[in-house]
């Protein structure tokens, strides 16, 4: 089975300027406060869990 991936906005950055091609829509199901030190983090963790993931990507020290 292939895994699921969570990708931060950051990455999708990165890939708009140096030419990536990145798509990853999930319908949100569930809503947490995972991430106390930037609650606008916690959309990365509700994606995850939404989607079953088994990673998430990202440059931001809060979900590392």
């Amino acid at each position: 089975m292939a895994a699921k991936v969570v990708i931060d906005t950051n990455v999708y950055i990165s890939a708009i300027f140096w030419g990536g091609k990145p798509r990853e829509p999930v319908e949100v199901t569930k809503r947490v406060q995972a991430v106390p030190n930037d609650p606008e983090d916690d959309k990365f963790i509700e994606c995850a869990i939404s989607c079953n993931a088994d990673y998430i990507v990202s440059g931001d020290r809060h979900l590392n």
